[in-house]
């Protein structure tokens, strides 16, 4: 899922934004404004997740952060919304975004055992960044082949797609378990996970 969106933002950040830009005669100014609100409030969205992450229930949180921050983005550059209407959907988003790697990180500690959390972060780590080198490609040439609009769309809706597999599939459940850790996690014996 993180592997799908980290490509998909790429393929934004790196054509289809300063296409739109360039389309809707923005330039220059209208990217700046676009990435300023999205990365301010995801600051503020972390700030909120490290403060009350605690109190929220996971799942819905995290499904409804990336649906916030997620396809909207999208949309709103493929309706032609005016910039105040693309900056305000791009602040809502970006609060949403900020909650996500919070969510993310507390979800990996709790279910990843302490001797294994080494190899398993490097892992994930690794599967959520493989996108995105293909991200721009990708995002260049559906914009080349079929329009802009298309694939905006097509990323939006591919966005979409992605982020409901938290609220679809019945493993993710799992990620409003318990808050303890798994390394402070023992069997009755007494002997710790790593025996």
């Amino acid at each position: 899922m993180v592997a799908a969106t980290n490509l998909l933002d790429q393929a934004m950040g790196a054509v289809l934004l300063p296409v739109w830009a360039k389309h809707t005669g923005g330039g220059p100014r209208a990217i700046g404004a676009v990435a300023a609100a999205l990365a301010g409030t995801a600051v503020v969205g972390s700030l909120f997740a490290a403060w009350r992450g605690n109190r929220l229930p996971r799942r819905l949180t995290f499904t409804i952060s990336y649906l916030l921050g997620g396809c909207p983005r999208y949309f709103a550059l493929a309706l032609g919304l005016p910039l105040w209407a693309v900056l305000c959907v791009y602040l809502v988003g970006g609060f949403g975004i900020g909650t996500i790697n919070p969510i993310i990180a507390a979800v990996e500690v709790q279910r990843v055992p302490a001797p294994l959390r080494g190899r398993v972060f490097a892992l994930t780590g690794a599967l959520s960044w493989v996108g995105i080198p293909f991200g721009g490609l990708i995002g260049g040439g559906v914009a080349e082949a079929a329009g802009l609009k298309v694939a905006l769309v097509g990323c939006g809706v591919a966005y979409l797609g992605a982020t409901l597999l938290p609220a679809l599939r019945p493993e993710w459940r799992d990620m409003d378990g318990g808050y303890e850790t798994a390394g402070a996690r023992a069997e009755p014996s007494g002997k710790g996970l790593a025996a």
